[in-house]
């Protein structure tokens, strides 16, 4: 029960029309509606708020949270959702600007492969695929068929 008060609260927060003084109104990216049916642990988490608070730095890419850092100009870092689902964990993100990000994945080393129209940046420790506006990270090795199965169900 405490968990579905959880998911509730985090809905509503997504939902929320954000606060802007920009004159141009951008649409609501919904992380949320991504998640598979069967996702469990979920957690939205703001990248600025953990690291200013751990006083967390890194200077190489060797977990989850180092790659998030490392790319957070090019994503929304507000806007960050950890998951589990058929026993594999999972971030979900929304990307801001492929071409920082691209350029920042390069600079760092990534492998790149494509698979069902995925874009695949691998390092030695984990892997972020990355589909429109939406990047999805794994440790290890991902399978994009996983995602498109999260996302077949969905419609």
């Amino acid at each position: 029960m405490k968990q579905l008060f959880y998911i509730i609260v985090l809905m509503a927060a997504f939902m929320l029309p954000s606060c802007s003084s920009d004159k141009e109104e951008k649409p609501s990216f919904n992380l949320l509606k991504t998640l598979p049916d069967d996702a469990t642990s979920i957690t939205a988490f703001d990248i600025d708020s953990i690291t200013t608070e751990l006083n967390y730095t890194t200077n190489n890419i060797e977990n989850r949270l180092d790659l998030l850092l490392y790319i957070k100009k090019a994503i929304d870092p507000t806007q960050i959702i950890y998951f589990i689902s058929s026993d594999k964990e999972f971030i979900t993100f929304h990307i801001t600007d492929l071409s920082i990000l691209n350029k920042t994945m390069t600079d760092k080393g990534a492998k790149i492969s494509y698979s069902n129209d995925y874009k695949i940046y691998r390092f030695d420790a984990l892997s972020l695929a990355v589909k429109g506006e939406q990047g999805w990270m794994m440790d290890g090795g991902i399978n994009t068929d996983i995602i498109n199965k999260f996302l077949r169900e969905l419609q």
